[in-house]
């Protein structure tokens, strides 16, 4: 079995990512690094954070043998739920865990990264992002493929929210949707590990912001907000974010 850890972008996903991984190291499974490594997956094992993008028949069945011959480890994505995914999980050969985040703190910290990505000098991802219309229509995109997982039975949906205020709360439903027992004490340990409060913590491809809640009640404007309300103002209800 594999683990998905999807997330809508600008989400907590790589730091979700993360904490999974190393629930599952504590618990026995396989570190998906090392993985990477041993069966040579760099090319669809991306980047620090193992991002697998699209979820392909043939990528998810090749990642699955693999966990057959080695033990659960877990990959990341931003990509929607494909046909391949939810067959896989209705067979119980993989498990997706996905973050959200309210799609109005989303936009903000999406024109944050673009406009660190421009002060470097580049052009590319988030830099196309820093206007609020354009980063808005890529909110809205990524308001979609959240609907599609939150519909799906049998996917752990989790907000960046909780993570971010009630860390020990999510980490617990994590475990028990992955069907691990882990001390308290031992899930502190892997929480300390990426504390930004922690000068020793593990920041490595996290891609932390301002890691805010709320940010959209001071930040946006009362025409924005308004627009944003009219557009996704229902998917916000289905969030249980107020409007």
């Amino acid at each position: 079995m594999i683990v998905i850890s999807a997330g809508m972008q600008k989400s907590g996903s790589a730091y979700i990512y993360n904490l999974i991984n190393d629930i599952l190291i504590k618990s026995g499974k396989s570190d998906a690094r090392e993985i990477k490594e041993k069966y040579k997956l760099h090319d669809i094992m991306k980047m620090h954070n193992n991002n697998i993008g699209g979820l392909r028949f043939k990528l998810l069945l090749k990642l699955i043998r693999v966990s057959f011959a080695e033990n659960v480890f877990v990959v990341k994505t931003h990509s929607r739920p494909s046909w391949a995914h939810n067959l896989f999980l209705k067979l119980g050969l993989l498990k997706t865990v996905y973050i959200f985040r309210d799609p109005r703190d989303v936009l903000l910290s999406a024109q944050d990264h673009g406009r660190k990505i421009i002060a470097k000098g580049e052009q590319h991802t988030f830099a196309e992002l820093v206007d609020f219309d354009n980063a808005f229509r890529s909110v809205k995109k990524w308001v979609n493929v959240y609907e599609e997982y939150a519909d799906l039975k049998g996917v752990l949906c989790i907000s960046y929210e909780d993570l971010m205020e009630r860390p020990e709360i999510v980490l617990n439903k994590v475990t028990k949707y992955l069907g691990i027992t882990l001390s308290q004490e031992v899930l502190s340990e892997i929480m300390i590990k990426y504390d930004r409060k922690n000068p020793d913590a593990n920041m490595t491809g996290l891609h932390f912001n301002q890691a805010k809640t709320k940010r959209h009640l001071t930040e946006l404007s009362k025409s924005e907000l308004s627009g944003v309300k009219q557009e996704i103002g229902n998917v916000l209800d289905k969030m249980n974010y107020q409007t």
